[in-house]
């Protein structure tokens, strides 16, 4: 098996990188709280709206107005699924 920098062998130790079980714990644990402080800052708003968020600030209530002046059978604003893109 061919690694990264094109030793053969498998995994972080044929790479050079420390296998310990200390250096792989601390590794993930960081790993994880940057995620997690990344997905509290984005959850908190604490980044300004783009020009995406202002459309949806504007657009959402006109939605709304309109589904209810025009009911569309079972499709709600509630039941509607919306989209997510990353």
């Amino acid at each position: 098996m061919e690694s990264i920098n094109g030793k053969s062998g498998a995994g972080l130790a044929s790479a050079g990188w420390p296998t310990s079980p200390q250096f792989l714990n601390a590794t993930m644990l960081l790993s994880s709280f940057t995620v997690l402080f990344f997905a509290t800052l984005a959850s908190a708003g604490a980044y300004p709206p783009d020009v995406v968020d202002i459309l949806q600030q504007k657009s959402i209530p006109k939605l709304k107005e309109w589904l209810r002046k025009h009911p569309q059978g079972n499709c709600t604003y509630e039941t509607a699924a919306r989209r997510k893109e990353w």
